[in-house]
């Protein structure tokens, strides 16, 4: 353990409140992975667990199935024989068991983990493609996903000449009320996508709503579901839909804008909050509406058109002046070629992000990891950035956080730059500089930044953790407190 510089904050003249959250101290974990691990409880032996004594590895009460993946890892490390692609596999396994493991068993997963694999080796492994199936169905494609909370089906249109050789790119397409997943992909789109080497994807929720958290987490799920199944290009994401599938464009760009290269929301009811379309920076964004539309006024898109456009946003619009509520599919080459070439946005790059009236807290924004606490509110504003500087012989990294609500603890995810190794970092909360410390790669900060998101693109090994304590009193005269740790 080394220790970082605690920075002492300044007294306010007369005792008055911050006009930001009260907090009085700071307890800052570089790239640690404490926010996935829990202490060691002591609780009753499960039924079945099962003992993983092994030549140089402790016995361990798991659930059969991490226990045989554990035992299994050991094994393979030690035949000399097997290739590394082989170690590496195995790895994801372990990996990917973290986020259904139940408290105890994530905490020893981690463990075994960062004595298996450093955190070179680990991100490499992580990195590496999947093992895919080699020859998976082409041509229209029904799967299948259940969950703990449920299941959801989706059609997925796959070019002829797909091969898991490159990587695809990938267009969600989300129905409306009245219309279906089969419709999207057979009727709406008719062979357009897979003709240009796109995958198109329809999956499917209760009446079209994708605004609900029910129609978010089905629509990651086929996410993840997909990606288990076909090579896709994670920069290459576009999405579009019509009516209610328009306003689930309209929620699912603002609210995970980092995921999308282009948007198109057609005949779509304007945001509920439409400042929440300043999350769109970085997205090509199409818009389509029918002139005659009765059902959702064509102002809608008029206005959002105009919001866009007045922020110097990548933006078009497009007005048929002879259709009402429509899908406009006689135009499907035409949004093609839109959003052809688009790529989300450098994912470590500043932000601005507002949080959206529907939907539940995300545990993540952007590079960020939050744990908002009972302080989530619709319109919170979170601002991010991080600055490379030298500092003489050696690199700072400068995080920059503006953030409006009481959150708990923050982790930011920082780039996988090699020049941060052994860097200093420098935490600056709301105008204030509240930390200082060194930075080391780690493997907690890995499995924290594949955690839920499973982007390689997201990898990286360096990280910093503030939890965040208020109190009444307000913050005239407290110190902050911090220490660094490192695996």
């Amino acid at each position: 353990m080394s220790r970082c510089r605690p920075l002492a904050r300044e007294a306010h003249a007369g005792g008055a409140r911050r006009p930001r959250s009260p907090l009085f101290g700071a307890l800052i974990l570089l790239s640690s992975g404490l926010l996935l691990s829990t202490p060691h409880s002591h609780a009753q032996e499960r039924p079945g667990a099962l003992d993983t004594s092994i030549e140089g590895v402790v016995p361990l009460e798991v659930s059969p199935t991490v226990a045989n993946l554990m035992a299994e890892q050991v094994a393979r490390q030690e035949a000399a024989a097997l290739g590394d692609h082989l170690v590496d596999d195995h790895l994801r396994q372990l990996v990917l068991q973290l986020e259904a493991a139940e408290p105890t068993e994530r905490a020893l997963l981690i463990d075994h983990i960062a004595r298996a694999a450093p955190p070179a080796r680990l991100l490499g492994a992580l990195r590496a493609p999947a093992a895919l199936p080699s020859h998976p169905p082409v041509g229209k494609v029904a799967r299948l996903v259940r969950f703990k909370e449920g299941a959801v089906s989706y059609i997925a249109m796959i070019p002829e000449g797909y091969t898991p050789d490159r990587a695809w790119p990938v267009h969600f397409s989300l129905h409306g009320g009245g219309g279906s997943s089969l419709k999207n992909c057979r009727a709406n789109w008719q062979g357009e996508p897979a003709a240009r080497g796109v995958i198109l994807v329809c999956p499917r929720v209760y009446r079209g709503g994708w605004w609900l958290p029910g129609g978010e987490e089905r629509l990651l799920r086929v996410w993840d579901d997909l990606r288990t199944q076909y090579r896709v290009d994670v920069d290459r994401v576009s999405i579009d839909g019509a009516s209610s599938g328009g306003a689930g464009v309209w929620h699912m760009a603002t609210r995970l804008p980092w995921m999308w290269s282009a948007a198109v929301p057609r005949c779509a009811a304007l945001p509920l909050d439409p400042e929440s379309l300043g999350n769109l920076k970085g997205v090509r964004v199409h818009i389509m509406h029918g002139l005659r539309d009765g059902t959702i006024l064509v102002q809608n898109s008029q206005t959002a058109f105009a919001l866009l456009r007045a922020r110097g946003f990548d933006v078009t619009y497009f007005e048929d002046p002879k259709v009402g509520h429509h899908f406009m599919y006689g135009h499907n080459e035409a949004v093609l070629d839109r959003i052809e070439g688009a790529r989300r946005a450098d994912p470590w790059g500043a932000f601005s992000y507002r949080a959206a009236p529907h939907g539940e807290a995300l545990e993540r924004v952007h590079w960020l990891k939050i744990d908002w606490g009972q302080s989530y509110r619709p319109g919170e504003v979170i601002e991010g950035e991080v600055a490379l500087m030298r500092q003489g012989e050696g690199w700072l990294a400068e995080v920059r956080l503006e953030i409006s609500a009481d959150v708990a603890r923050i982790e930011a995810l920082l780039p996988p730059d090699p020049r941060l190794e052994g860097a200093d970092v420098a935490v600056i909360l709301n105008g204030e500089r509240v930390l200082e410390g060194a930075l080391s790669a780690s493997t907690g900060a890995i499995l924290s930044s594949w955690s839920g998101s499973h982007d390689p693109a997201m990898l990286t090994p360096y990280s910093v953790s503030i939890t965040l304590r208020g109190d009444d009193e307000g913050v005239a005269g407290r110190g902050a407190s911090a220490e660094a740790y490192r695996q």
